[in-house]
């Protein structure tokens, strides 16, 4: 559904924050100014030395100091230099405000989807956590038609991540993943949806993969967490989930999740 909206709507999507394309575009025009003063002064200064003896040459030509002009030219160059570094630190910051604006407007779109076709159903404290679970292929058909399957529990990490503000998560599509089950931009999770504890061994495997892959790892469960693997993942930086599908709830279990949770996830 994601990659759906994305297709679809994304072309539509074009935001704009006036106020830092303004403060691009006054650099951007002062660079240029200051591009054309600088060439011309070298072709004043140029002209001056190659002319400087002609016969034509009036006095004052003869008589400029071309030292002086020189240093005026350094002086030119650098403001060139630093304004141009301006324009560009300008466009970045621009750029990056447009992109973030643009995958909270997908979010919500997505999230429009979701009700707009009617998946969103009504029978959990958070309605969109049915959408996820609801659909047939999520069910375990060997424990009935209530029990969650793995790949649902995915999904729902999936939910919960672009809900908290990673717009763009999504489940990964292939196993032998390194143990990766829902990426976005910033962040990597792992799910595991047990029947008891999770131990220290798959938050150790997370703790890996987090630090080859460089973003930041996330680990959701339906049940809970030994001591143990609370104690790992405090140590290496892993935010802590269990989610309760049946209440609709996300629950933080260590400061870094509860952190994660109060400030919400960068897009």
């Amino acid at each position: 559904m994601f990659d759906a909206v994305r297709r679809e709507i994304g072309p539509q999507i074009r935001p704009r924050d006036a106020r830092l394309e303004r403060e691009a575009a006054q650099h951007r025009n002062a660079t240029v100014l200051l591009v054309m003063m600088t060439l011309a002064s070298a072709g004043l200064r140029v002209g001056l030395v190659t002319f400087r003896d002609a016969e034509w040459m009036p006095a004052v030509g003869r008589e400029f100091p071309l030292e002086a002009l020189g240093w005026a030219m350094v002086a030119l160059t650098s403001v060139t230099v630093l304004s141009w570094v301006l324009y560009l630190v300008a466009s970045w910051r621009a750029s990056r405000r447009i992109r973030k604006l643009r995958k909270s407007l997908l979010g919500a779109a997505y999230e429009g989807a979701l009700q707009s076709f009617g998946e969103v159903g009504s029978t959990t404290a958070d309605p969109a956590i049915t959408a996820v679970v609801s659909e047939d292929r999520f069910f375990d058909d060997n424990q009935g038609s209530t029990a969650m399957s793995p790949r649902a529990a995915e999904h729902l990490a999936a939910y919960w991540m672009r809900t908290l503000g990673a717009v763009d998560a999504e489940v990964t599509r292939f196993r032998g993943d390194g143990g990766v089950d829902v990426t976005s931009s910033r962040y990597i999770a792992q799910v595991k949806h047990f029947s008891s504890n999770v131990g220290v061994a798959p938050i150790r495997e997370l703790s890996g993969v987090v630090r080859l892959d460089g973003r930041r790892g996330l680990f959701f469960t339906t049940a809970g967490y030994s001591s143990g693997a609370i104690e790992f993942a405090n140590a290496s930086g892993i935010a802590l989930f269990v989610m309760d599908w049946a209440n609709g709830r996300l629950m933080a279990v260590n400061d870094i999740a509860r952190a994660l949770q109060r400030h919400r996830l960068e897009a």
